[in-house]
């Protein structure tokens, strides 16, 4: 549910490189999105998640050195430097929680100009560079299935997705996974990439239950 002061996201995902310690049981699905600080480096804490021995497979990022906004920055623009500068990504994430509010984390962007920006700036990234993009991250409220179906109208056909970020905060094993059905039902042909979630205000038993739960059946 953390949002960015920006409208716009690009958000650095690295695939890892892994020695021949990797144990290949540990799921591929596995990785971590962190929030740097004022007292954090980003390209210090990337190390972290590079390391050997490390059980995640991807990262994500807030920043894009810096993430740029849509009022000052072309996004083309960005990551074309970040390419030419040897970044190592294949993937970049949209807009994060348009329909939500600014003071919970959300971008508040009206769906009309997410699909104006999108022709503008994230349909380059594939024609251009070759990357593959996530459609815009919603809230799991309802307001996010209405918005995401606002968008689709006003894209009229422009606007393409490689896979479907998926937010979801909520009480147990089964709100998640109903939500994830609700989701594939209406985008049956993208990949659900489950980029933020969490049981919310659970003692640690029951959190315990839905982190064992969760990982047997999605890995």
């Amino acid at each position: 549910m953390r949002g960015l002061i920006y409208a716009f996201l690009l958000s650095r995902l690295a695939r890892l490189a892994w020695s021949d310690a990797w144990d290949p049981r540990n799921s591929t699905k596995r990785g971590v999105v962190y929030v740097a600080t004022a007292d954090s480096a980003d390209d210090d804490d990337d190390d972290v998640w590079v390391q050997q021995g490390s059980v995640l497979t991807w990262y994500y990022t807030y920043t894009g050195r810096p993430a740029p906004s849509l009022a000052d920055s072309e996004l083309d623009e960005e990551v074309k430097l970040q390419l030419e500068q040897g970044a190592r990504f294949e993937h970049v994430l949209g807009f994060n929680e348009p329909d939500g509010d600014a003071s919970t984390g959300g971008s508040q962007i009206p769906a009309a100009v997410a699909a104006e920006v999108w022709i503008r700036q994230m349909e380059p990234l594939r024609r251009d560079h070759g990357l593959e993009l996530g459609l815009p991250a919603v809230t799991s409220a309802p307001s996010g299935f209405t918005w995401l179906d606002d968008f689709v109208r006003a894209c009229d056909g422009r606007c393409r997705g490689d896979f479907m970020p998926v937010h979801w905060y909520g009480d147990d094993f089964e709100g998640l996974a109903s939500h994830l059905g609700h989701v594939h039902a209406l985008y049956p042909d993208l990949p659900l990439w489950v980029t933020e979630y969490a049981v919310v205000q659970n003692d640690l038993a029951r959190t315990q239950e839905f982190f064992k739960r969760q990982r047997a059946v999605h890995g």
